[in-house]
C-alpha cells in the first residue's frame, strides 16, 4: 500500500492542467490502456523533431524548414499543429521532417499530456543531464511517470530516440532513465552545496553556466512541479554576463527551496519574479 502522500501526489498529476490537456484533441490520443511509458516515448519521437538534433541527425533539412521557435506550446496547440499539417492518426509514422519542431520540453509536455490521458500520472522536472556533453551536466526537461510498484517515480527522456542514442553513445533505456543520469533541478543544487559537484559542471552549453544558472533551473523546476512550464525565468538569455550572480539572500531562498519535498501543485508556490525581470528594473 502507497503511503498516502504518494497517493494524493499520483492524484494530483494524473489530472491534466492547462499545458497538458488536449482538449479538443483528446479522442485522437492513444487508447487509455496504452500507458507503457517506452510505447508512448516512441509515439512522441513520431510527432516532434528536436530544434537542434533535427538539423543534424536526420540527414539534411529540406529548405525553408523553421528551427528557430523555442516556445513551449501547450498540448491542445501543438496537436492542433501536428494534426493540421498531417491528419491522419497519431500513430501513423512520420519522417523526420514532417514532424513538429520543439525543444526537450515540449518532448517532456507531451510525454505527459500522453500518460495524463492514459490514466498515469506524471510531471515535468527541469534540471541537469549528463549525457549529453563529455564531463557537463546540461541544461534538460524530462518527465517524470508515476511508478505506482516501486512507490515513486520513472523518468523518462522521449526526445532521445535511436538516432539520438547513436549519436550520443547512450547504452540505456531513455524511458526509465538510470539512477543520476538526470538529476532535477534541487538535486543538482544540493549536489554543488555539499562539494560533490563544482557549480560550473551544470549549465547550458556555453550560455550560461554555474551556481547562477542552477538557481534558474531551481526556480523553473519549482514551477513545473506547480504545473506552470512557462515563466520570466524563462527569459534568462536575456541577463548580462556582470549581473550573473547570486545574492546570499538569494542563496539562502534556493537553498530552501532544494530541501523542500513537493509531491502535489499546490505545494509549489511561485519563487517569485527573477531579477532581471520587468518587475524589477536591471542593474546597469
Amino acid at each position: 500500500m502507497l503511503p498516502r502522500m504518494m497517493d494524493d501526489a499520483f492524484a494530483a498529476y494524473g489530472r491534466h492542467s492547462p499545458a497538458s490537456d488536449p482538449g479538443p484533441f483528446a479522442d485522437r490520443l492513444p487508447d487509455r490502456a496504452t500507458g507503457d511509458p517506452a510505447t508512448l516515448c516512441r509515439l512522441v519521437q513520431n510527432l516532434l523533431l528536436h530544434d537542434w538534433g533535427g538539423r543534424r541527425l536526420y540527414g539534411r533539412p529540406p529548405p525553408g524548414l523553421d528551427f528557430s521557435a523555442r516556445t513551449t506550446a501547450p498540448a491542445a496547440e501543438r496537436l492542433q499543429r501536428i494534426l493540421a499539417a498531417d491528419p491522419r492518426p497519431l500513430d501513423a509514422p512520420r519522417p523526420p521532417f514532417e514532424r513538429s519542431v520543439g525543444t526537450c520540453r515540449d518532448f517532456a509536455l507531451l510525454l505527459a499530456c500522453f500518460c495524463r490521458q492514459a490514466g498515469r500520472a506524471a510531471r515535468l522536472r527541469c534540471g541537469f543531464a549528463d549525457y549529453l556533453s563529455p564531463g557537463r551536466r546540461e541544461d534538460h526537461w524530462i518527465c517524470e511517470i508515476a511508478a505506482p510498484e516501486s512507490g515513486g517515480w520513472r523518468r523518462a527522456d522521449a526526445q532521445f530516440d535511436p538516432a539520438h542514442c547513436a549519436a550520443y553513445a547512450v547504452d540505456f533505456d531513455p524511458s526509465d532513465l538510470p539512477a543520476g543520469r538526470f538529476l532535477a533541478a534541487d538535486e543538482a543544487w544540493r549536489a554543488w552545496r555539499a562539494g560533490e559537484a563544482p557549480a560550473e559542471r551544470f549549465g547550458h552549453g556555453d550560455e550560461g553556466r554555474g551556481s547562477w544558472f542552477l538557481f534558474v533551473n531551481l526556480a523553473r523546476d519549482r514551477l513545473a512541479l506547480a504545473d506552470r512550464l512557462t515563466s520570466p525565468w524563462d527569459r534568462w538569455r536575456e541577463v548580462e554576463a556582470a549581473d550573473r550572480t547570486l545574492s546570499a539572500p538569494q542563496i539562502e531562498a534556493a537553498d530552501r527551496w532544494a530541501a523542500t519535498a513537493i509531491e502535489a501543485p499546490e505545494q509549489a508556490p511561485e519563487p517569485g519574479p527573477p531579477p532581471w525581470s520587468s518587475a524589477t528594473p536591471r542593474r546597469r
